[in-house]
């Protein structure tokens, strides 16, 4: 078996064994409040650079968000639980994104804006240096 053959099936084996233990995970905690479910420590798997980790989407769903690093994609998988027959649940793939570009956005749906973030520490900085250094009243 070549190298990459070999990595390969390392990676594909090591997903699918994520992939099962987050199902087996969500199946178990399936009547557990969403509340105490969201509380709990979640825990992220990886290498290679994908990591994985499973997480809430809603009240009622669970699925398993992916982030390869190296072509900076994310990943968003829902667990199905609607088949009535456990082996015909399934993971269905809900939105994938690559986020290359969205790094390059500075401000991009932020309230306050930074150039007023700035603003305001400015003008907390004057009044604390004026606060600190009063003006000697004329007489």
């Amino acid at each position: 078996m070549s190298p990459t053959t070999e990595t390969r099936l390392t990676f594909v084996l090591t997903l699918q064994a994520v992939v099962s233990a987050v199902a087996v995970a969500i199946v178990l905690t399936r009547n557990v409040p969403p509340n105490s479910a969201i509380a709990q420590p979640v825990p992220i798997a990886g290498g290679g650079g994908v990591y994985m980790m499973p997480g809430q989407l809603s009240a009622t769903s669970h699925g398993l968000f992916v982030m390869d690093t190296e072509r900076q994609n994310i990943l968003v998988y829902q667990y199905d639980p609607s088949e009535r027959n456990p082996a015909d649940r399934s993971l269905v793939l809900r939105a994938a994104r690559n986020f290359t570009a969205d790094r390059e956005l500075r401000n991009y749906n932020t309230n306050p804006s930074p150039l007023k973030v700035r603003e305001l520490v400015d003008e907390e900085r004057a009044a604390l240096e004026r606060e600190a250094n009063p003006k000697p009243k004329a007489e």
